[in-house]
């Protein structure tokens, strides 16, 4: 997701829940479960990581990718 880092650790969580609910819309379409069924056990069997922990995985991802980067790059200079 484009600008990660910038937006999605909000101070009130605004934006994490709106991703959480659209997560789970997507989980209840895909599955075809009901509204009722619990989320985590959605994800559980999708093999779909909780969005709050599949942005953390991409946030280190990102660190990662940047901390190996040459001196002389341009996104370090």
């Amino acid at each position: 997701m484009y600008g990660l880092a910038t937006f999605w650790k909000s101070k009130k969580g605004n934006i994490l829940n709106q991703l959480n609910s659209m997560q789970n819309k997507c989980l209840q379409m895909i599955m075809g479960t009901f509204h009722t069924t619990n989320i985590a056990a959605m994800e559980i069997e999708a093999s779909i990581l909780p969005i709050n922990l599949w942005m953390e995985l991409k946030l280190n991802m990102e660190a990662l990718r940047i901390a190996r980067l040459t001196e002389d790059h341009l996104i370090i200079c």
